[in-house]
Parts: structure tokens; sequence; C-alpha cells
């Protein structure tokens, strides 16, 4: 079976539909693979100290914040199976 959804993983709403729509479709989870993200080629070269701490917050948000947070909803599924 394929199954997709496009979103954004910055965006709660999405991350809560991504899981419960694989839930709803396949009737469990078996697996989570946090495999989004991205960076910026934007301050490349140049120092720590002019990279503005809004890109650093960006990066987290892509690919940090969304890693625990698809975890946290997929756990009491995964506990499941």
């Amino acid at each position: 079976n394929f199954f997709q959804l496009i979103g954004d993983v910055t965006n709660e709403n999405f991350l809560e539909k991504l899981v419960s729509d694989t839930v709803a479709k396949f009737g469990k989870l078996d697996v989570l693979v946090n495999n989004a993200g991205g960076s910026s080629i934007v301050h490349y070269g140049k120092t720590i100290e002019d990279t503005p701490m809004s890109d650093f917050d960006n990066m987290v948000a892509v690919n940090v914040r969304p890693a625990l947070r698809l975890s946290q909803l997929a756990v009491p599924h995964l506990e499941k199976t």
C-alpha cells in the first residue's frame, strides 16, 4: 500500500494529521522514520558570530523539533505493535 501526505513538518496540525491519518489508513503504526530536514547555505563560509539566531531557530524548528514531536505522537501507537 502506498500512502502520501504532503505538508510542513514545522506545523503542529500537520504532524498530528500525519500520525492520525497513517493509523487510520493502515490500522496501526509499526515504525517511525524521522527523515525530514533541511539546511541553508546562506551563511556558508561565515563565522559563527555572523550567523543570526533566527537562522539557528529555524534549523531547530525544521530538523529537531519535528523529530521529537512525531516521536511523542507515535509512541502510543508503536507500543501497541
